[in-house]
This record gives C-alpha cells, sequence and structure tokens, in this order.
C-alpha cells in the first residue's frame, strides 16, 4: 500500500498510515484489555487487579515483547501479544525508512528489504551461538525482523508488478507444486519442533520457515486456481480471516482464565476455542467492523 501510494502520488502520508493502523488495531485490543482487568478483579481481588493493570499496560504501549526479551516483565495473560508488540514497532518505523528508500532513487527498496532480512537471520544466528536466552531470540524486534521484512518484499514487489512478471516463468501447474511443497515442508517441519525452546529455531528453521511462507503466499499471489488457491479461497477461510484478529487478541487470555479456574486441558481445547470463536466473532461484528465502516466514510 505505501509503495503505490508512493509510485502514484511521490510521497507517503504517515499520519494518514498511523490513523489506518490505530483503528484498525487499538478498538479491539482496548476492549479486551477492559475485560481482562474486571475478569481478574472478579477472579482474584485487588492483587489480580493489580496484576492486570501493569499486563494491560505493558501491552498498550506495544513493549510486552522486550519485557519479555530481558526478563523485566514477563506478562503471564497477555504475553501473546509479544507479536503484536513487534507488529507496532515495524509500523512505527518501516514506513519512515521506506519513504526514505523510495524518495533516493538510488536505492532500491527490494534489494535493502531483502538485506535487511538476511542480517536480522545472521544476527539472531550469532546471539544464540553467544548463548543469549531463548525468551532474548524470540522476543527481540531485532532477531524477528527477518519475517516481516521477507513480507515487506512481497509487498513491495506485488506493489511494482514484479510477481506478475514472474507467473509467465512457470507453468499453473509448477507453481501448484511450488506451493503444496513449501506448505507440506511447513507441517513436517513443525512436527520435529520442540515449540520455541527449540534452539535449532534460532540458527536456521525459523528462517527457513519465512523463505517458505514466502513461497506459499508467492504461489497463491499469482495462480488463481488448483487445488493450493481452493484451500484457502472459500467462506470459510474468509470467516477466519475476517477474525483472526480478534481470535489472536482474545485466545490466550481466555485459556489462561480456565486454567485458573481448574479446567481441564481438553476443556480448554474445546469450550475455550469455542468461546474464543464466539468472542472473536462478537468483537469484529460490534467493536472492528463498526469503526471501520465509519472511518472509510470519513476518510
Amino acid at each position: 500500500m505505501l509503495t503505490r501510494e508512493f509510485d502514484h502520488t511521490g510521497q507517503i502520508d504517515l499520519k494518514r498510515f498511523y490513523l489506518r493502523r490505530a483503528r484498525r488495531l487499538l478498538p479491539a485490543l482496548i476492549a479486551m484489555l477492559l475485560t481482562f482487568t474486571v475478569m481478574m478483579a472478579i477472579l482474584h481481588g485487588s492483587q489480580g487487579f493489580a496484576d492486570a493493570i501493569q499486563e494491560s499496560a505493558v501491552a498498550l504501549f506495544y513493549v510486552s515483547n522486550w519485557t519479555r526479551a530481558l526478563d523485566w516483565h514477563a506478562p503471564q495473560y497477555l504475553g501473546h501479544t509479544w507479536s503484536l508488540s513487534i507488529e507496532e514497532q515495524y509500523y512505527l518505523l518501516w514506513p519512515i525508512c521506506l519513504l526514505w528508500i523510495l524518495c533516493n532513487r538510488r536505492l532500491n527498496p527490494l534489494k535493502i528489504a531483502l538485506s535487511m532480512a538476511l542480517i536480522s537471520a545472521l544476527w539472531r544466528a550469532w546471539l544464540a551461538s553467544e548463548g543469549a536466552s531463548v525468551n532474548r531470540l524470540y522476543n527481540g524486534t531485532d532477531t524477528r525482523l527477518d519475517g516481516l521484512m521477507l513480507g515487506a518484499c512481497i509487498g513491495i514487489a506485488y506493489a511494482r508488478g514484479m510477481l506478475s512478471d514472474c507467473s509467465s516463468k512457470l507453468s499453473s501447474g509448477q507453481w501448484q507444486a511450488c506451493g503444496l511443497a513449501a506448505l507440506t515442508l511447513i507441517a513436517w517441519c513443525l512436527l520435529g519442533v520442540k515449540l520455541w525452546l527449540d534452539m535449532r529455531l534460532y540458527y536456521w528453521l525459523l528462517h527457513l520457515f519465512q523463505w517458505l511462507a514466502v513461497v506459499l503466499v508467492v504461489v497463491l499471489l499469482v495462480v488463481s486456481q488448483g487445488v493450493l488457491y481452493k484451500i484457502f479461497n472459500n467462506q470459510a477461510m474468509y470467516w477466519l480471516g475476517g477474525i483472526s484478529y480478534g481470535l489472536y487478541l482474545w485466545h490466550w487470555p481466555i485459556y489462561r482464565l480456565m486454567q485458573d479456574i481448574g479446567a481441564s486441558p481438553i476443556s480448554i481445547l474445546i469450550f475455550g476455542g469455542g468461546i474464543t470463536l464466539l468472542v472473536a466473532q462478537l468483537s469484529w461484528s460490534f467493536v472492528e467492523r463498526p469503526i471501520l465502516l465509519v472511518a472509510s466514510k470519513r476518510f
């Protein structure tokens, strides 16, 4: 979006971009944090309320990844917001960097984004070799930047029509084979990973996952037919995509609060999953979508 805006207008309206991101992300986050704080007060009294305020502040200001990385304050109920924090830090800094790169005609934004991705991957591997903690490796913005920058590469290439040029390089069947191979490799590798404690992630496996994801996304962008396209292009996937932000925000606090009241793992999986789907749909219908509709009329 930013690349297209610059190519069409010669500038990027940063204020408008930041307002769009705030309208999309903040309302649902604030609704979740308020509900979480009330539930903690009900279940755990004044101490629970105090803990909830602390965790909510860390999440609201998008620094939970660094509090986890540096072992300052590891959020228990909102620990999942580490990734939202990295996302917001990316949204804050990358548009400014991209604008500077695009204004300098001698610089190639695609090459710079790719270089930043590779530097981040090498930096993470070096830190791992030097004995950095898993918390630091998993949660640091610098050590997770490669995935974001590879995504930026896709965005820049897509905005400038490079993917359309690529589509003619292979036949539809060959593209399909590449996408299915990437999806299969992702699933196969995941079976052998011991969650986030597996040090192979930080040396090479995480970067491999990200490149496989790049292949998968590119295939879906250049080929609009076949088995792979049908897997992702259906009403169920559209629905999940629509409520995915709510699913992300609500799943972990719901699971943890259920754990606090003694729910079994199978109950958390079944009933917690069902509650998460319901609450995410409510969030989309009554918080996220109405605000987006109002914003689209005003802007």
